[in-house]
């Protein structure tokens, strides 16, 4: 019975978009079976399951001798999966070519399956199928051990003296029960014996032939240097010592250079020169003589202002400069070349108006958070320890930003509202102690700023205290008491 093979439409779709192959027909056109089709089962009445489904065996036609195993997808399939490619002559070895590969030409099953275009695990079967096996490689055991423990090579190491791979190494020394090292006895190093040897220059100094690293070296630290300098090594060999040392006592001595331009001007470490020097016996110098040598440092005193006002100031300052004057007391002419660039200007001359009131506003924003002084004096100390002892609550350099001119308060009471200042006669200008012809600048511009702040203060409504140093030194705690309580 002759079957005429026509697509079948199934759901308006073609059959040969759903289905892997066009149905099978035998020699004589008898429809055998239809190949499955992708997806679901929708001609299972018409389709008739592969020979290979039922369980029987095939073979690739190739010749290689792989099995073949039912694929739901390609039922009718005749070749292993890359067999059938264009230009593929024979994928199979015979056991003489592939012990060729892999015991003469050493070959791994990896190089001998990119040789012949099969994946390596084909090679690995048909290499225990053969029973192919480089046992003729492996070494005894006690050449293992000796490599492995005496030697202390690593695994990679013996992998490539005997030209196989690392895991084969590491399979033969399990096999034979060869302690495998920890990972801390496997990151030590040999250690070899360490011994003294004479430095290479000549000198007859000895040293050890390793270094804490384990570091080969022949000579001594600044031995090693080359130069053709009279006082030095050249050729590795060391001028005699007579000759250095007169060089060493005429340079440190007569000459008094420092150790470090010795050392420059030799070419010598500078630990070099100080051990020559304590083998001469050369006397070393103090610090004081040395700062002496550096830079004489005069003897400092205390002298009077050279412009009559009766004030001390010591003769020379940090830098070791000459100083006569008090620096506010200093003539012009003298102070001429030193002033400040932006001495007796104003902002608005410096940045113009616009910058100007910009910079006023950072400057005092920068000053509401520094604390100025930084310790406090020793009257406020004593204010503040009758406070305490009265048990009263109070702040010390709280900004007070209410006002025109804001400024930090010296002690503030919240509590009473109360701002107690504590002024020094000479920068507050005490008119018990100052006359006002009397006063410079400096006090003339404080004791004007101080009755500027003391009236916007009232107008804010807060109560002042203003108390001088020479009330406070005599002051009791019954006194300011009733001070406090008059205010």
């Amino acid at each position: 019975m002759k079957i005429q093979a026509q697509p079948l439409d199934i759901r308006g779709q073609d059959l040969y978009s759903r289905w892997s192959h066009i149905p099978i027909m035998d020699s004589q056109q008898t429809l055998l079976y239809f190949s499955k089709p992708f997806g679901p089962d929708l001609t299972s009445e018409r389709n008739v399951e592969s020979p290979l489904a039922q369980g029987a065996k095939k073979f690739c036609k190739c010749g290689c001798g792989r099995k073949l195993t039912f694929n739901k997808y390609h039922p009718t399939q005749r070749y292993a999966h890359g067999h059938n490619r264009k230009g593929y002559t024979k994928m199979f070895l015979t056991k003489e070519e592939l012990e060729d590969l892999y015991i003469n030409q050493n070959l791994s099953a990896v190089s001998i399956g990119k040789k012949v275009g099969l994946r390596h695990d084909f090679i690995s079967k048909w290499l225990k199928k053969y029973e192919i096996s480089r046992e003729s490689n492996r070494p005894s055991k006690e050449e293992l051990a000796r490599l492995y423990l005496n030697k202390r090579l690593n695994t990679v190491e013996i992998a490539k003296k005997l030209n196989v791979n690392q895991p084969t190494v590491y399979n033969w020394i399990r096999d034979y029960d060869i302690p495998i090292r920890t990972m801390s006895e496997a990151r030590k190093k040999i250690r070899p014996e360490n011994y003294l040897i004479e430095c290479a220059c000549g000198c007859k100094g000895n040293i050890w032939r390793y270094t804490s690293r384990w570091k080969q070296r022949r000579f001594k630290v600044g031995h090693h240097n080359v130069v053709n300098s009279e006082y030095t090594i050249t050729n590795y060999r060391r001028i005699p010592k007579l000759i250095l040392q007169e060089r060493l006592e005429e340079l440190y001595i007569t000459q008094k250079l420092s150790v470090s331009s010795i050392a420059k001007q030799v070419n010598l470490h500078i630990g070099t020169i100080y051990k020559y020097i304590k083998d001469y016996n050369i006397r070393l110098r103090t610090i004081q003589e040395t700062w002496n040598l550096i830079k004489p440092r005069p003897k400092n005193r205390l002298v009077y202002c050279k412009c009559g006002c009766g004030r001390q100031r010591w003769l020379y300052d940090k830098k070791l400069r000459k100083r006569e004057y008090i620096y506010a007391h200093m003539p012009e002419d003298i102070n001429k070349g030193n002033t400040a660039w932006n001495k007796g200007k104003t902002f608005e001359e410096l940045y113009g108006e616009t910058k100007a009131k910009i910079k006023r506003q950072e400057r005092r924003y920068h000053r509401s958070k520094q604390i100025f002084p930084i310790t406090d004096t020793s009257i406020e100390i004593k204010i503040q320890n009758y406070l305490k002892q009265l048990g009263i609550s109070f702040f010390t350099h709280q900004y007070m930003n209410q006002i025109k001119h804001a400024y930090q308060c010296d002690i503030w009471v919240p509590v009473m509202n109360l701002i107690i200042e504590c002024d020094g006669d000479y920068w507050h200008a005490n008119p018990d102690r100052f006359k006002d012809e009397d006063l410079d600048e400096r006090q003339r511009l404080q004791k004007e700023k101080d009755i500027i702040i003391t009236k916007e203060l009232i107008e804010k409504g807060f109560k002042i205290l203003r108390l001088w140093e020479k009330e406070i030194n005599s002051m009791g705690l019954g006194e300011f008491k009733e001070r406090l309580s008059n205010s």
